[in-house]
């Protein structure tokens, strides 16, 4: 889909401008230009189309989980200095792409990985939402006392500073991780 960045009449441009157009705007190499597409394609993939299709999802999935440690982005952007490509993370993307494409093992040892950073996700969100349960039922259960002493509202919102400050860490955690 296309996206706008509006400037005055617009500063960027690139994409399709709207679902089923065949008009589409691009920059390759800092030259910007628009195209029709005079033939595109409307049938069913081909075992081809999807086996590249996987291998590109999967390389994209894959550098964006090595991209999560500095020192392996470092090392990449070494690596692409010198290339036509501005951006590391397309450039990583094309080279193990090229590799899955043609080691089908290296693809399967990469969607296990990609399978485990999944189920890594999910296991901290889990943690998360029912941390976030467990501090909302200590907070109705203290609410439904009514103890409207100074230590037992002292202690209320320590219990809230509690749950909100394991929050923000799973939060910053997570930050550190992407």
């Amino acid at each position: 889909m296309a996206q706008f960045n509006l400037v005055t009449p617009f500063k960027d441009m690139h994409g399709k401008y709207a679902t089923g157009s065949d008009l589409s705007y691009r920059e390759t190499l800092g030259t910007k230009h628009s195209y029709i597409l005079q033939h595109p394609y409307k049938g069913p993939f081909s075992e081809a189309q999807n086996t590249m299709r996987h291998a590109l999802g999967a390389a994209t999935q894959y550098v964006a989980i090595l991209f999560r440690d500095p020192a392996v982005k470092a090392e990449w952007t070494v690596r692409c200095e010198g290339t036509t490509y501005r951006r590391v993370d397309r450039y990583c993307i094309s080279e193990y792409y090229k590799i899955f494409k043609s080691d089908p093992e290296q693809l399967q040892a990469a969607l296990a990985v990609i399978a485990e950073d999944k189920q890594r996700q999910q296991r901290e969100h889990t943690a998360k939402e029912r941390s976030k349960a467990l501090a909302e039922k200590a907070l109705k259960e203290q609410q439904e006392q009514q103890d409207q002493s100074p230590t037992a509202l002292l202690q209320r919102q320590v219990d809230i500073l509690s749950a909100q400050l394991a929050d923000l860490q799973l939060k910053l955690k997570q930050a550190q991780h992407s």
